[in-house]
């Protein structure tokens, strides 16, 4: 995009764009400028720490940091922008020992942090635990994204009921790939997530049954028939007459749409037995036209295992789906603070007795937020989350993504681009750096990477050649 962006100018102010192995350069020269910037000492840091991994191996701790003051009276969402980086580093692996140490030499450098924030890994959680023995008046504070998952995965742990509710996705997704209900198709469950996917299935089965519901299926399959197993359901409710007319006069024939059935039904029936509105009023119109239409048949084909889990998705899984989001959007926004667990108890609707296993699920919510938050006033909120830095790798990823070296590389000097605000003076600072400093850092930093060696074996093929 930059490349096209500066062939654009070019063509329009007459001079030749650079290309874009230059442009790459000139990213990775200001990268190198804020990895080698150190942040200024204070007594109010909140770190938010966390590690990004590469798809073919090799890992980054990145440390960002928020001042204490910078949060008062605003919202704890925070933007890319807002945080500063405080340490950048390739770790090929992390013990708690390591982050420890790191935790300890940062606090040397910049003074010890009020808090911190983290998904709470092993490594991670280790080292701070241990940097908290020797600093007690550091906050640690799990991310309440990664928090709220492992309740959910604590909350059906044993839930056989879950375990079978997963299978029957995984089969329908399957059965229905390449055909055109794989629309209604669940989710793919591949590859790890916080909460193993929960949320998400739960979610994707509310929609389809309120699809269902709504009569969306038409829009996949509107066809109505009129045969055998229509007729056979309807017999001894239906009068014999009023059967034996349908039968002769629909039998193998195919409607495309409800209205166009309806309409031949009535015309049909107007003789019937049962006249006009009593017809409507028994409730027969809408089954006959129910059992023809070929929509709903496929439908219950494909998801009768879904319909049976209606009263426990209402019941149990929708639920703890609401909660979990109502609880990360109150400490996403406002923090945590003494007052979270009652506001956030207040913004629930009533669960009923029947909601057993939903309330002991709100008990365990409001657990965490009162340990939490404590006795803490609104103005001393703690931060609950390290979306700032998760969005940033998910940034950096997308990145990576297009290039055509998956493992860890120079490329991680676009990482601390995302948390600072680009100005002439940092451009000048980092263009006045000698390239050589960036190939030196490489060096010493990266190493030799898999491409680079690839490159070096040069491109020897053998001697035989296919048939």
């Amino acid at each position: 995009m930059v490349e096209w962006t500066l062939q654009w100018f070019g063509k329009l102010l007459g001079f030749e764009a650079p290309c874009f192995s230059t442009v790459r350069l000139w990213m990775l020269r200001v990268g190198l400028e804020l990895w080698l910037r150190r942040a200024p000492p204070a007594d109010d840091w909140i770190w938010i720490a966390d590690h990004v991994a590469q798809a073919d191996g090799g890992k980054c701790l990145a440390i960002v940091g928020i001042r204490r003051s910078q949060l008062v009276g605003r919202d704890f969402a925070l933007e890319h922008v807002d945080v500063t980086r405080l340490h950048t580093e390739l770790m090929p692996s992390s013990t708690g020992e390591d982050m420890h140490r790191i935790f300890s030499e940062l606090a040397e450098r910049i003074g010890v942090p009020e808090q911190i924030v983290s998904d709470h890994g092993s490594d991670m959680l280790k080292g701070e635990r241990l940097f908290q023995a020797d600093h007690p008046t550091v906050v640690v504070t799990w991310d309440i994204t990664h928090r709220m998952a492992r309740l959910l995965i604590a909350a059906v742990a044993d839930d056989e009921q879950w375990v079978t509710f997963k299978s029957h996705c995984q089969r329908t997704r399957a059965a229905l790939l390449r055909t055109r209900w794989s629309v209604l198709s669940p989710p793919s469950t591949a590859g790890a997530t916080r909460c193993g996917h929960f949320d998400k299935l739960v979610l994707w089965a509310r929609q389809t049954l309120a699809r269902y519901d709504a009569g969306a299926v038409a829009t996949i399959n509107s066809i109505h028939v009129w045969d055998d197993v229509s007729s056979e359901l309807l017999r001894g409710r239906l009068p014999e007459p009023d059967l034996a007319r349908l039968d002769a006069e629909l039998s193998g024939k195919q409607f495309e749409d409800r209205d166009s059935f309806l309409s031949v039904v009535r015309s049909l029936l107007g003789t019937s037995e049962l006249k006009g509105s009593e017809l409507k009023g028994s409730g027969l119109e809408s089954e006959i036209v129910r059992l023809s239409d070929q929509g709903q048949r496929e439908f219950v084909e494909h998801f009768d295992w879904l319909v049976s889990y209606r009263q426990l998705l209402g019941k149990v899984y929708i639920p703890f789906v609401e909660m979990t989001y109502s609880t990360e959007r109150l400490v996403k926004h406002e923090g945590l603070h003494g007052q979270s667990a009652s506001d956030w108890q207040a913004s629930q609707p009533s669960l009923t007795h029947d909601h057993t296993r939903a309330r002991d699920f709100q008990s365990m919510v409001l657990r965490y937020l009162l340990s939490s938050g404590g006795e803490r006033d609104r103005e001393a909120s703690l931060l609950g989350t390290s979306d700032v830095l998760e969005s940033q790798f998910g940034k950096y990823k997308r990145y990576t993504e297009r290039g055509p070296d998956k493992a860890m590389n120079s490329s991680i000097l676009a990482l601390p681009l995302l948390s600072e605000e680009i100005t002439t003076e940092l451009i000048e600072s980092a263009m006045s750096r000698p390239v050589k400093c960036l190939g030196r850092w490489i060096s010493e930093t990266i190493g030799t990477t898999r491409r680079a060696l690839q490159h070096k074996l040069g491109s020897a093929r053998p001697d035989t050649k296919p048939a």
